[in-house]
């Protein structure tokens, strides 16, 4: 027991966390410092039209706003521990682990934006929550063509923007009926 505590001492005296914000001293571990953490304020669920018939429901973190934004941002930067600290928000900030789901599906990137960056962000995310909720992760999207970057788009350009740019894999459809 004491030499855990003492290895913890030297970890945080040798390898202190900063806010990934603001890039003040945090808590051990923090993905934000306090004052950062408080800046994230919690949005009301609503729901999606995937087609005329079917809606789903939609939960989030928080809104596009710093600090969240300035996480959001890091994956540009081939920045995958900034996928896993969105993850980790995902499972604290919202009710992912108490609801009835039977896969996570990650959103697959256009191939030249898979090159550029290095790593898909949404499946490291989606192998983080997996891992944490025992939910398994099922590919089973394809993307058709390339987008536009999201960030730069109003919410209803967004919509717009992403019509026809997936398909279920060939090997799912079936599975799917």
């Amino acid at each position: 027991m004491i030499l855990n505590l003492v290895t913890e001492n030297l970890k945080r005296l040798f390898f202190p966390t900063f806010c990934r914000s603001c890039n003040q001293l945090a808590d051990q571990d923090a993905i934000f410092c306090c004052n950062c953490f408080r800046k994230i304020k919690s949005i009301v669920s609503s729901y999606l039209a995937v087609n005329k018939n079917k809606s789903i429901k939609i939960f989030s973190v928080s809104d596009y706003q710093d600090p969240l934004r300035s996480l959001v941002l890091k994956k540009t930067f081939s920045d995958i521990l900034a996928s896993k600290q969105l993850a980790q928000l995902i499972l604290k900030r919202t009710p992912i682990k108490n609801l009835d789901i039977d896969f996570i599906v990650p959103i697959p990137l256009h191939w030249s934006r898979y090159i550029k960056r290095g790593y898909n962000q949404s499946y490291v995310m989606a192998k983080y929550l997996s891992k944490n909720t025992e939910i398994p992760v099922l590919n089973i999207l394809k993307r058709n063509r390339k987008t536009i970057f999201q960030s730069k788009l109003s919410f209803k350009d967004r919509q717009e923007n992403l019509k026809n740019a997936f398909i279920i894999k060939t090997k799912y459809k079936d599975v799917l009926k």
